[in-house]
């Protein structure tokens, strides 16, 4: 994650904004970049920070800090970090010292503090600018609850392949073997007693048991020896394919543009909560759709940049005012949402307050590709006109395009 983020900073761009005390295009960028990070990862926070010394105050100066949808939506609660603002006493001695310690390292930099907030643990990779010189420290904050429960999964999965692994081979060996054998048979049967009890926690291994008895045993023990190495090695893999197809999973139900879930996740989520009905296990719910109004328009005006920057804008607004559900780009131009909870009985302040903010963005653009001309529609769902989930979006759909219709003849009347 720090690699990956350190690879889309401009570093002399933001030594200049600490410099001047103005956030360039770029910073900007670079908010919504990291924003976007820490929507889609379980993390505490995303940060670049100057270490200034090791003392008890103002020893680290805010450079930049990711926020989520919720911390935009009540800014006074959680405010902006202050580009180049001192911390006073945020950040204790011995943890400034951390940090002020890490700007020497050539590598990232790892350590685990509990805090008011949580146990994390901290990843501090050091920044540089193009002449070599090191400037900050782009920080990460992950809770070590979520490491630990990535650990005890890939473990079990370990320990499931060794213990049968160690059934297979003891049932055949038992079978197989002779009272010639047994003082080696005892050895290797230790060993494998030990390479199945001590592992729980710590690296794979198993004990040579030395058995040179210059027949078929001794063959035997070199092949177990291979075999729990081989066991290794496909723990290993699995573990890892296990990552690469979470990724993919992630990547395959995400929108590249807008970051946020895509028409495959939202066919998933629809199935999911047919499936609950099915069970008569469904919570009351209801189907928002939006449509981006004028997107053709702006991008055939301005060009297709600018009707991207449409787009995230209105996503933002999406998610920032029906915060609690889950939000979803179906279309070029189409959002849709899935609201329960606390979004499903106050949706119609919700409808409100998005035509409020709506109004308010646009009167405050500078650009026409700025503002924020969406049209909504919302359904409940009803068991007695809906056979489907499918009916009850439809029926906001349905919704929507009235409004969006009724919207065009009033501008045309006007």
């Amino acid at each position: 994650m720090l690699t990956y983020a350190s690879a889309n900073m401009d570093v002399d761009d933001l030594k200049e904004c600490v410099e001047t005390g103005v956030k360039s295009p770029k910073y900007l960028e670079l908010q919504t970049f990291l924003d976007s990070i820490k929507d889609n990862h379980n993390i505490d926070f995303l940060y670049v920070i100057i270490p200034m010394h090791a003392g008890e105050y103002d020893n680290v100066k805010n450079v930049i800090a990711a926020m989520e949808a919720y911390e935009y939506a009540d800014l006074e609660k959680y405010p902006m970090v202050e580009l180049g603002g001192l911390t006073g006493d945020s950040y204790p001695a011995e943890t400034a010292e951390k940090y002020y310690a890490a700007k020497d390292a050539k590598e990232i930099v790892f350590f685990e503090e509990i805090t008011e907030f949580g146990d994390d643990y901290t990843g501090i990779l050091p920044l540089y600018t193009s002449d070599g010189k090191f400037f900050a420290e782009l920080c990460v904050d992950v809770p070590v609850a979520e490491i630990h429960q990535t650990i005890r999964r890939n473990m079990t999965i370990s320990l499931s392949l060794i213990v049968l692994a160690g059934v297979v081979f003891m049932l055949g060996f038992i079978f197989w073997s002779t009272r010639v054998i047994v003082t080696p048979v005892k050895k290797l049967e230790d060993s494998l007693t030990g390479f199945v009890s001590t592992n729980h926690g710590q690296a794979l291994a198993m004990e040579d048991p030395d058995i040179h008895t210059g027949n078929e045993l001794e063959s035997l023990s070199d092949a177990v020896m291979q075999m729990a190495d081989d066991i290794n090695d496909y723990v290993k893999e699995v573990v890892e394919a296990e990552r690469v197809a979470a990724e993919m999973r992630e990547l395959a139900n995400k929108d590249a543009l807008t970051g946020i879930r895509n028409k495959a996740a939202f066919d998933a989520a629809i199935q999911e909560i047919q499936n609950r009905i099915d069970l008569k296990e469904a919570l009351p719910f209801a189907a928002a759709v939006f449509d981006c109004d004028d997107l053709k328009i702006i991008n055939d005006s301005y060009g297709h940049d600018k009707g991207d920057i449409y787009l995230k804008t209105a996503s933002k607004l999406i998610c920032r005012v029906f915060s609690h559900s889950p939000v979803f780009r179906i279309g070029g131009d189409e959002f849709a949402a899935l609201l329960t909870g606390e979004d499903y009985d106050n949706r119609e302040e919700l409808e409100k307050q998005f035509a409020e903010e709506s109004l308010k963005a646009s009167e405050s653009a500078e650009h026409e590709w700025e503002e924020v001309r969406v049209t909504e529609g919302i359904a409940v769902y009803d068991p007695k006109l809906d056979r489907k989930v499918s009916d009850t979006v439809r029926r906001a759909d349905q919704v929507m395009y009235e409004r969006k219709r009724t919207g065009k003849e009033h501008r045309t009347e006007k």
